[in-house]
């Protein structure tokens, strides 16, 4: 009937149901298979269904979404974790290389700021960085040329300083700034706060960037409204002009929000 070869697939019918074998399969020379048995594939079909209700409930673009014949469902690219408690998905003044999203399914995230930001160890080392100590391997403060003299800065803030300025729980979204693409550190920093962990929906680099340009332009609209208005509390509350015009320099929700062609089709 068929001969196959690498990446095909065959049996799946047994995993549905117990009826007679319509075909026999044979090995014409020595093969290495994957088989995957029928507990697993059960597990598997509920973990997906599971994952993808919860998509639909949460994520903005997902439900009803229309795709064209053969394209795979956008929630195969979104992996549950499991993240222990004290876990840092983003650093407040780092910039994030990868563009990533994240989908609170357990447990709950703070997202924090320092109040000054002489407390942020990130931004003291931006303005004065580490560099190698003259005859060691060690890194030492670089002493940087001020007014014409010579002037280091601490390398430890003044305690931690941190404030917590939004909590996240199941169904919550949050993503880095080059999600938008917005090169720039991170204004805040995300952490995982609950004593069991927290189980989280993630997605990032070229996958998330690869969803259907629909569907990617209102995920980014939706994370763009979150993110400007946390910016937008924080700046008021600290009086923090540096941060007053990260919001401001945002792109426009009210305007259309570009979305870069990577090479995918959908």
């Amino acid at each position: 009937l068929e001969r196959l070869g690498l990446g095909a697939m065959f049996g799946e019918q047994a995993l549905k149901s117990n009826d007679l074998r319509h075909a026999t399969v044979k090995c014409l020379e020595e093969c290495e298979l994957l088989v995957v048995g029928r507990a697993e594939f059960r597990q598997i079909q509920h973990d997906l269904a599971e994952k993808t209700a919860f998509l639909d409930a949460h994520v903005p673009g997902f439900h009803n979404l229309d795709l064209p014949e053969g394209v795979k469902h956008p929630s195969t690219v979104f992996v549950k974790q499991r993240f222990p408690e004290g876990h840092c998905f983003l650093h407040e003044g780092v910039v994030t290389g990868l563009p990533a999203v994240f989908a609170v399914k357990s447990g709950k995230i703070e997202l924090r700021r320092h109040r000054n930001s002489t407390d942020n160890p990130a931004c003291v080392l931006a303005r004065n960085p580490l560099r190698p100590h003259a005859g060691s391997h060690s890194l030492q403060p670089s002493r940087l040329l001020s007014t014409g003299t010579l002037a280091t800065a601490s390398l430890v803030g003044r305690g931690d300083g941190q404030v917590v300025w939004d909590t996240l729980d199941e169904g919550s979204l949050f993503c880095s700034l080059t999600m938008f693409p917005f090169m720039g550190p991170e204004p805040f920093t995300a952490v995982s706060t609950s004593p069991q962990g927290c189980e989280v929906y993630c997605t990032q680099g070229p996958e998330v960037m690869g969803l259907p340009a629909k569907l990617l332009r209102q995920l980014r609209r939706h994370l763009l409204g979150e993110l400007s208005s946390r910016v937008s509390r924080a700046a008021e509350a600290t009086a923090a002009p540096s941060l007053a015009a990260r919001s401001t320099s945002l792109p426009d929700l009210q305007g259309p929000i570009a979305v870069p062609d990577y090479g995918n089709s959908r």
